[in-house]
């Protein structure tokens, strides 16, 4: 019984605020200021200047062309409904304003990170819940979710999955109700929501009440299995499952390049970050005084375990860490958050000024990543702009045959203006206002030699972008 009191001990709720005491000190306006520094790094990108790029032209020129309800196209109607909502709003009325879409999703993820401050309480101290949305919205392993207009569904579908972990803490069925709900739209939204929606319906209960749901599992499942077996049954064929991912930058992604920049000091904080969970969860493992692990070793399990959740959907689908591929860690971003936390706890409770200084400046390279960041994505968009603009001054008129970009795409921590004739074509379509555009991008020197000169559009010279090794 004792034993099982000290499992509890590190999960119980904890609401009241300010506390002290434990290393890590907090007021009650940590969930508005969480929410602050998440926006201003929308405010920065938006003054830099936000743009469109990739996928973002085939909505674009789909909602101009069709109506707004066309942004999408049909079989994405039917296999993400949520998407289509949210991509008719945000492509339709706003198109062509990059920055007010910016803006929607930076009030998105701001609204994010305070509810993971709040929800972050129900199960930690208020100190390591502030940390938590702290981490989260500076360090830069989704920006994804706030400059890339074609992941606002998957935006939505984070604030969704937090919401309803934070209504599946609550004891009243009617909250439990609120949070399937907030699941199935979330799924509807981004269908790889669905094994982290499975694991806090099947955790959470168990987690807050030390015993398991019966009636909250088999509504979970009927309401989970529902919204995920909608999107199996209208899946487009087209996507390709067959790719063997590297996993293995998932810690790079969520504790290194991703997480403080690219370069050495990347590794160097990766290897950091690897040396002190290993020796957090060897140190609590090895205790004298029993079985149980102490609170920040059960903070690091679960963060652990979110980030495994989180990849889970992208076992068999290409995995890069960086730029647009970012999205990934819309639900495993949230597991980085909860080890930094426990990491940082622990440090501050061996040696508290060492433990500010190392959460200072991992807040501080965090930061600075993050502008740097937002600078690719402003230049990306730039470069979209300045290639169009000079494709357009030198064909006033769609061109009746098919032009090409190269000699090959250039990308930059993940972010390309263009790096297939679909996202050329609509871009070109959306800016002649018609479907009789034909165009290509090359991806090798070999390619781009065989093309007329004359039909031939060299990229070099009016991109901003620093091309990856």
């Amino acid at each position: 019984m004792e034993a099982s009191r000290r499992v509890a001990e590190p999960v119980a709720a904890t609401t009241r605020a300010p506390r002290t005491g434990e290393g890590l000190t907090v007021g009650p306006m940590a969930p508005v200021l969480v929410a602050a520094a998440s926006l201003l790094f929308t405010a920065v990108y938006v003054v830099m200047g936000a743009g469109y790029v990739l996928d973002d032209w085939y909505t674009l020129a789909n909602g101009r062309l069709d109506g707004a309800t066309s942004a999408v196209a049909a079989d994405q109607w039917r296999a993400r409904p949520g998407t289509g909502v949210v991509s008719t709003l945000v492509f339709g009325p706003l198109g062509g304003h990059p920055g007010w879409t910016a803006m929607i999703q930076g009030l998105v993820s701001a609204a994010t990170a305070a509810l993971l401050v709040v929800t972050a309480r129900r199960f930690v101290s208020p100190g390591r819940a502030a940390a938590i949305g702290l981490f989260w919205a500076v360090l830069p392993t989704h920006t994804s979710l706030v400059m890339w207009p074609s992941a606002a569904n998957i935006g939505l579908s984070t604030l969704l999955g937090v919401a309803a972990v934070r209504w599946l803490a609550d004891e009243r069925r009617s909250r439990h109700a609120l949070a399937l709900i907030a699941l199935a739209i979330g799924i509807l939204c981004y269908e790889a929501l669905a094994p982290f929606a499975a694991a806090v319906t099947l955790a959470v209960p168990w987690v807050r009440r030390r015993r398991p749901d019966v009636s909250l599992t088999f509504a979970g499942a009927v309401v989970i299995g529902g919204a995920t077996g909608w999107i199996l049954l209208h899946w487009n064929s087209s996507k390709d499952l067959k790719h063997t991912p590297d996993l293995g930058l998932a810690l790079t992604g969520h504790f290194g390049e991703g997480a403080v920049g690219v370069g050495t000091m990347g590794v160097v904080v990766a290897g950091l970050a690897a040396v002190g969970m290993f020796a957090l969860v060897w140190s609590a493992v090895r205790r004298d005084e029993g079985a149980s692990l102490d609170r920040d070793a059960w903070l690091l399990l679960a963060g652990l375990a979110v980030i495994v959740v989180g990849l889970v959907p992208f076992a068999r689908y290409f995995y890069a860490p960086f730029g647009p591929g970012d999205r990934f860690h819309f639900v495993s971003g949230i597991g980085g958050a909860m080890c930094w936390t426990a990491l940082l706890a622990r440090t501050v409770a061996l040696r508290r000024d060492l433990g500010y200084v190392v959460g200072a400046g991992l807040l501080i390279l965090g930061a600075a990543a993050h502008v740097r960041q937002a600078s690719v994505w402003h230049r990306g968009g730039a470069d979209a702009e300045e290639i169009l603009d000079a494709i357009v001054a030198r064909w006033p008129e769609p061109p009746d045959e098919r032009i090409v970009l190269g000699p090959a795409p250039i990308i930059e921590a993940g972010v390309a203006p263009f790096v297939s004739r679909s996202n050329l074509e609509y871009a070109l379509r959306y800016r002649y206002g018609t479907t009789d555009v034909r165009a290509g991008v090359a991806h090798h020197e070999d390619d781009f030699a065989t093309v007329p000169e004359a039909l031939r559009v060299e990229i070099g010279p009016l991109s901003s972008l620093n091309p990856d090794d």
